[in-house]
């Protein structure tokens, strides 16, 4: 199963959801959705939007369980 790493970035980054709402300018309850795996799809618009918010590449924001 593939996930969004968003807790792991978070807490590596001593950061809240509510921050990451604000700072890629997205719904609180989507970034929960993705956060739970209950996304059935993500824009590559906001897989931008994380990488640049966490100083990342895709590889770090896409695990496989």
């Amino acid at each position: 199963m593939i996930y969004l790493a968003i807790d792991e970035l978070l807490k590596k980054y001593n950061r809240s959801r509510y921050w990451l709402s604000k700072e890629i300018g997205t719904d609180f309850s989507t970034i929960n959705k993705w956060v739970k795996n209950e996304s059935i799809f993500i824009k590559l618009e906001s897989i931008d939007k994380l990488c640049e918010a966490f100083h990342c590449e895709p590889k770090d924001l896409i695990k496989k369980k």
